[in-house]
C-alpha cells in the first residue's frame, strides 16, 4: 500500500546474516540504480556525448515488452529514495529532469542530449540557408536497420525549410527528439514517481535541485579541480581573474560547488578516477577557462557561460573580485537553462 511504501526499508540480503542498520539499505539502492541502466532492460541509453548521463531509450519497447511497467516502477524507485533520503547512482539528461518537473524543455537543451546536432541546428539559426540547408518538416529515424519517416507537423514532408520558418523547424527538431520520441517512457515514469511524491510538490524544484536530490551533494576535491583545469587565450593560474575565481570557489558551500560543477559540465558528477577523468565529447576533456570581454571594465556587465560538451567555462575579465563573485554566483543559481549554456 501506499502507506506501507512511506515506510523505512529494511534489507537483508539473500544468504547473507547482515543486520541492517543503515549500509545495508545504502547497498540496495546503489544496486538498484545500477540496475536501472541495465542494457539487458533496455530503459535507458547513455548520452551522444557523456556516458555517464542518460536518457530514456527510444527503442526500449522492442526488446522489452515489458518496459513502460519498468519505467513506471523506476520512477517509484527514485521517489522512494528521495523520500528515504537515499542518493542514487542516476544521472539524466536536463530534458528528462525538466520533463519530470513537468517543465518543457527548450532547443538549448538538445546539447546535454546531441551535441553535434545541437550544434548543427544552432548553425543554420545563425547563418543563410538559402540553397545551403535543403529539408523539410519530416525527421527520419534508423531502427535496427528500418528508416521510418515522422511529420513534424500537418502535411510536413511537403513543406520546405526556409529562412522563414527555420527556428519552427529547430524548434519541432528538439522537440521531437527530446519529448515525442519517448512521450510514453516519460508519462510511465512519472506516474510511479507520483504515487510517493506528487506533482505539486516536486515542481518546486529547478532540474539542478532535482539533480541533487536524486544523486546527493557531489564530494568536490578543489586542488584536484585546480589541479586538473586548462587555461587558454593567455590565461594561467597566476592570472589576477583566475586566482579571484579560485578563491571564489574556495568559499562556496557544498551545495553551490555543486552548481558550478553542473553548469560547467552539464551533470554534478565526479568521475571515479576524479576530474583527470572528466569525460567530454571526444573522450576525456578536463575543465577548461576562456577569458572572455575586454580587460579595462567593460565585461563587468557580462556573466560567464558554458560549453558542457567541452567542460569549458567562459570567464569575463572583471575588473574585481566582489563582481567576479557575484557574477558567477547569479550564473550558477539563475543561468542554468537555455542562455546560460551557449
Amino acid at each position: 500500500t501506499k502507506r506501507e511504501l512511506f515506510s523505512r526499508l529494511s534489507v537483508k540480503f539473500l544468504g547473507e546474516d547482515g543486520v541492517d542498520a543503515g549500509g545495508l539499505t545504502r547497498e540496495f539502492y546503489q544496486t538498484m540504480s545500477k540496475e536501472m541502466f541495465n542494457p539487458n532492460y533496455s530503459l535507458f541509453v547513455p548520452t551522444n556525448d557523456n556516458k555517464s548521463v542518460f536518457q530514456p531509450n527510444i527503442n526500449s519497447g522492442y526488446t522489452n515488452q515489458s518496459h513502460l511497467e519498468d519505467f513506471k516502477f523506476v520512477g517509484l524507485m527514485v521517489a522512494k529514495a528521495i523520500v528515504d533520503e537515499q542518493v542514487l547512482d542516476a544521472y539524466f539528461t536536463r530534458s528528462f529532469l525538466k520533463h519530470v518537473l513537468g517543465v518543457k524543455p527548450n532547443w538549448h537543451d538538445l546539447q546535454s542530449l546531441d551535441f553535434e546536432h545541437y550544434k548543427n541546428l544552432k548553425w543554420m539559426l545563425e547563418h543563410p540557408i538559402e540553397n545551403v540547408i535543403f529539408e523539410r518538416f519530416e525527421y527520419i529515424v534508423d531502427t535496427f536497420g528500418k528508416k521510418k519517416t515522422y511529420q513534424l507537423k500537418e502535411n510536413g514532408s511537403e513543406i520546405d525549410v526556409v529562412e522563414a520558418n527555420k527556428k519552427e523547424f529547430v524548434n519541432a527538431v528538439a522537440t521531437f527528439k527530446m519529448t515525442e520520441q519517448i512521450k510514453d517512457q516519460i508519462k510511465a515514469f512519472k506516474e510511479g514517481l507520483h504515487i510517493l511524491i506528487p506533482h505539486w510538490l516536486i515542481s518546486i524544484f529547478t532540474w539542478p535541485e532535482l539533480d541533487l536530490l536524486i544523486c546527493g551533494m557531489p564530494d568536490i576535491d578543489i586542488q584536484d579541480m585546480m589541479e586538473n583545469t586548462e587555461y587558454h587565450a593567455g590565461l594561467t593560474k597566476n592570472t589576477q581573474s583566475i586566482k579571484w575565481f579560485w578563491e571564489c570557489v574556495g568559499e562556496m558551500d557544498a551545495e553551490e560547488r555543486a552548481l558550478l560543477l553542473q553548469f560547467i559540465t552539464g551533470t554534478s558528477k565526479v568521475p571515479i578516477g576524479g576530474f583527470k577523468a572528466l569525460p567530454g565529447m571526444d573522450g576525456i576533456q578536463r575543465l577548461q577557462i576562456h577569458p572572455v570581454g575586454s580587460a579595462n571594465g567593460n565585461a563587468d556587465n557580462m556573466l560567464p557561460s558554458a560549453h558542457t560538451c567541452f567542460n569549458q567555462l567562459d570567464l569575463p575579465r572583471y575588473s574585481t573580485k566582489e563582481i567576479l563573485k557575484n557574477k558567477l554566483m547569479l550564473a550558477i543559481r539563475e543561468c542554468s537553462s537555455g542562455f546560460g549554456f551557449s
